[in-house]
């Protein structure tokens, strides 16, 4: 995953022409991601729970 945040960062750097823009640009988009990752993770548990449950309650 970091190599990937490297070259998101040269890209953005590139683009802008400012290495402190394209970094700040980068480290929000990593956090936006990683929050993205967890509300997944969250609903997938969710989901899970719930759908054992029903299965608990019906068989």
């Amino acid at each position: 995953m970091y190599p990937l945040l490297i070259v998101i960062i040269y890209v953005m750097a590139v683009r802008l022409a400012d290495w402190r823009e394209a970094f700040a640009q980068t480290i929000a988009l990593w956090f936006f991601i990683n929050e993205i990752g967890v509300i997944a993770l969250v609903h997938e548990f969710l989901v899970t729970l719930v759908d054992d449950t029903t299965r608990a309650l019906l068989h």
